[in-house]
Order: C-alpha cells, then sequence, then structure tokens
C-alpha cells in the first residue's frame, strides 16, 4: 500500500470558503490520506461546517481556542499518522492530483522534501504564478535555501510535502511567537536538516486571494514579528557547520532582513508614525545591516534604502501607488 500522507489544515473564520477546500481535498486520486482539520476558535460557522463531515473515516476535527496558525499546525504535527506531511489552508483548494504530484515526486527522486509551486486565483478571474521560471531538478539543502527561503521566494508550506520522522525526530514546529513569516523559519529549520529537495514549477494548489484574509489584512506593528524570523536563521546559522557556506547564508539572511525592515519602515511612514520608536529601531537595525554588508547588497535594494531614509513621505507614497 501506498504510504499515508497526512495533510494539515488550520481553520478560522473560513465559512464562505471551507466547503469548496473540504470537497477539492476528498477528490484526490490518492488515497492513502487523511485530513486534519484544526478549528483555531472560530466565531463563524466554520466548526459546524467541519463537524458535518465527520462520518468520513479520512477527516478527523480538532475544535481548540483562538491560538493562531502557527499553534493549530502544530496541533495537526502532533495529531498527524502518515509517514509525509502536506499543508492546506482552510480558504484555499487544490487540483484532484495535488497528493499524487507530490507522493510521486517524493519516491521517484528519493529525497526529502518536495517543493511545488501555487497559483494565486483572484477574485476578477486573474490567475498569478508564484513562480514565472520553469525549472524541475533535485536541490541540495544548502542550495535551496539559498535560492529559494533567503532569497525570499517561496517560503510558505503550501504545495510542499513533508517527512513526518524528520520533523518529530528534530523536533521542527512553528513558532507561536511569530504571525508573520513563520513559514519561513520553518522551512529553514526543516531544510537545515535534510539533504536534497526536488523542486518543481508544477502547480496543483491554488491560493485563493482573500482580501479579507491574514495576509492582505491591514498592516499592524504585530506584523513585524517577521524580524524574529531573521534573528532566529541567524543564531541558528551561527551554529553550524556548513564552513564554506556559512557566511554567504549568513550574509543572505542580513540582506533580507534589510528588505523586510524597509518594508516595515515604509508602513509606519504610512501609519504617520515616522518619529515613533518603533522606526528609529528599524532605522537603527538597518542602518547596523548597511554598514556591515555595504558591499555585497544589491543596489535595488540600496536605493530603497537611501530613498527611505532621505524622502521618506514621497517614497511612501510611491510604494502605496505601486502596490495599491
Amino acid at each position: 500500500m501506498k504510504d499515508k500522507i497526512s495533510i494539515i489544515i488550520p481553520v478560522y473564520n473560513d465559512e464562505r470558503y471551507l466547503p469548496k477546500t473540504i470537497e477539492s481535498l476528498l477528490r484526490q486520486s490518492y488515497q492513502n490520506y487523511e485530513l486534519i482539520f484544526i478549528d483555531d476558535g472560530s466565531t463563524d460557522e466554520s466548526g459546524k461546517i467541519l463537524d458535518k463531515y465527520t462520518d468520513n473515516h479520512k477527516v478527523s476535527v480538532i475544535h481548540q481556542k483562538n491560538r493562531g496558525v502557527s499553534a493549530a499546525r502544530n496541533m495537526g504535527i502532533q495529531n498527524s499518522t502518515g509517514r509525509y506531511i502536506a499543508f492546506v489552508d482552510g480558504d484555499d483548494q487544490v487540483d484532484s492530483d495535488y497528493l499524487t504530484a507530490l507522493y510521486l515526486d517524493m519516491t521517484k527522486y528519493n529525497v526529502d522534501m518536495v517543493h511545488h509551486i501555487y497559483t494565486n486565483l483572484f477574485q476578477d478571474g486573474r490567475t498569478l504564478s508564484s513562480s514565472g521560471e520553469d525549472i524541475h531538478k533535485i536541490m541540495t539543502s544548502v542550495g535551496y535555501i539559498k535560492s529559494q527561503i533567503l532569497a525570499g521566494k517561496d517560503t510558505s508550506v503550501y504545495a510542499k510535502l513533508f517527512k513526518l520522522s524528520i520533523i518529530k525526530k528534530r523536533g521542527i514546529y512553528f513558532s507561536e511567537d511569530i504571525s508573520n513569516l513563520e513559514d519561513m523559519l520553518f522551512l529553514f529549520e526543516y531544510s537545515s536538516c535534510i539533504q536534497n529537495v526536488y523542486y518543481s514549477t508544477q502547480s496543483h494548489y491554488n491560493r485563493i486571494i482573500n482580501i479579507n484574509g491574514v495576509a492582505y489584512s491591514p498592516f499592524n506593528k504585530k506584523k513585524m514579528t517577521a524580524l524574529m524570523t531573521f534573528d532566529e536563521i541567524e543564531a541558528q546559522l551561527s551554529k553550524t557547520t556548513y564552513s564554506f557556506d556559512k557566511e554567504e547564508l549568513l550574509t543572505l539572511n542580513s540582506i533580507s532582513k534589510l528588505r523586510n525592515l524597509i518594508y516595515f519602515m515604509t508602513q509606519l511612514i504610512l501609519l504617520h508614525e515616522h518619529d515613533s520608536n518603533d522606526f528609529y529601531k528599524l532605522k537603527r537595525e538597518a542602518l547596523l545591516i548597511y554598514r556591515n554588508y555595504k558591499n555585497k547588497i544589491p543596489n535595488k535594494i540600496k536605493l530603497k534604502y537611501w530613498l527611505i531614509l532621505s524622502i521618506p513621505h514621497i517614497y511612501s507614497r510611491v510604494w502605496k501607488l505601486k502596490n495599491s
């Protein structure tokens, strides 16, 4: 019999999208799987919708007080019984071959992780792939960390297949103190424990762009916990034995953090908090990184850095127009 795959689905107030999500998961061509739904304290009808499916032997539902997506996913990991783990969000949908494609690549190439891409589906009918490339290859774990995670290309856990044995043996869980880029830290910690990844730009995961969802919610200072991800990665890299790759990885991590510092500084200016303590703290961190890595920072990031410092209000308005 083919290996069992556990699919972990955190749910929070997803009643509008949840039925289609569940039905897409129940239509999988790969049959040996379990669905673990974690109702993270939903206040709408999500919990009741989930309970209607508990007669299906593939479905289990866990209700818990609202603790956030990381805690929900961790609960799912703890209750998983499959050899492999995949993640789906409660407002997304997957093709019928989602699991089949991931499993075939995992077994065919004998790797520790499979990375596929996802497709963004917008409410106006537009679609946008998470990658504009056409790549199908085995990558070393270090190569994957460099080209994907620290490059900030795709740091989500969607459309990926992981080995549960590695997660549990290494104690890899989502940080419940981080509410933005928590996926990135999980991916980094997992990738640091493995040998290789099969990377393919085939897509069977449809990310429904919900403008009212967490990813598109208005900026708030809680999102700045993302910076803790880079600090934790730096701390872990400092303890590794990557030898010749170590300094390059530390540099890439710092540059990635600088990109995010610039973004958060921009958001604070838009909130009219240019003179806040938070802004000056970010500014100091950005200056330190700039001084330490000046010769290695891409020119595009250098330009943004100097614009945000010299003409912050103009830069933030241009950013808002460009991203509106």
